[in-house]
């Protein structure tokens, strides 16, 4: 996304509250809608290669790919509008702050009704462990070894993740660009060069880390990770701000 959006959508943020807030449950919304329809094409994949239909597995793949850089540009719109100025204060856990809903007019039955995102919000004081299913959920926080690291989005946490793990150790994540663990047949995880839309550089460093993925694939890279500095999965623990999964349930 060009920088001048992020400032466009932070100065929305920043002006009109009331707006912003329309815009991140919209966008949301369509979030949860790309990924369920992402799931339901994955299953079409994995049927197709039962059948050996690998023609029509090509296309669908690309449809995978289509979807999943929507996800990440919508991403970056969601963090520029949860931007929190400098000289405005952010609400505690404990003191979540009230959404007010517009209401329909009265002789307008037909309007459609304003989801009321606030209500799928959690305790941002629980702690989770890293092998729980995160589909559908929203991070805003992640502590490793008792350093906490407020987070936006799983692709910041994972980006932040690696610039602590770079501090403790640069040789060790410089080497995992050619560790076979950390590459796929098309991807590398790690890498010195700029993909757009698909990795994201690590501040501080030369090196870029592939973040074009769903969250339970990028927390499995964050236990990858964990595991490539030899820091126990315990000793990292994740904090929620919202959880989906309901919208989800049949």
């Amino acid at each position: 996304m060009k920088e001048c959006y992020k400032d466009l959508f932070r100065y929305i943020s920043e002006t009109d509250e009331s707006c912003a807030t329309d815009i991140l449950y919209s966008l949301e919304l369509v979030k949860t809608s790309l990924n369920t329809t992402l799931k339901r094409i994955k299953k079409e994949i994995q049927v197709a290669a039962e059948q050996n239909a690998f023609d029509g597995i090509r296309q669908i793949a690309d449809y995978c790919e289509q979807i999943t850089e929507i996800d990440q540009e919508i991403e970056t719109i969601i963090s520029a509008l949860n931007f929190t100025p400098k000289d405005k204060p952010v609400p505690s856990a404990e003191e979540p702050q009230p959404t007010v809903l517009p209401t329909p007019a009265e002789d307008d039955s037909s309007a459609p009704q304003a989801v009321d995102y606030t209500i799928f919000d959690v305790d941002k004081t629980e702690p989770h462990t890293l092998d729980e299913d995160f589909e559908y959920k929203k991070v805003c926080c992640l502590e490793v070894q008792h350093t906490r690291l407020a987070v936006n989005s799983w692709q910041d946490a994972l980006v932040k993740l690696c610039v602590y793990l770079y501090a403790i150790d640069p040789g060790i994540m410089e080497s995992l660009i050619d560790d076979p663990a950390f590459q796929r047949r098309k991807v590398r995880y790690f890498m010195k060069e700029a993909v757009p839309r698909r990795n994201k550089a690590i501040p501080g460093t030369d090196l870029y880390v592939w973040t074009n993925n769903n969250a339970n694939t990028l927390v499995a890279l964050m236990r990858s990770l964990l595991r490539a500095y030899h820091i126990s999965l315990k000793s990292a623990i994740i904090y929620l701000r919202r959880d989906l999964s309901e919208l989800h349930r049949p």
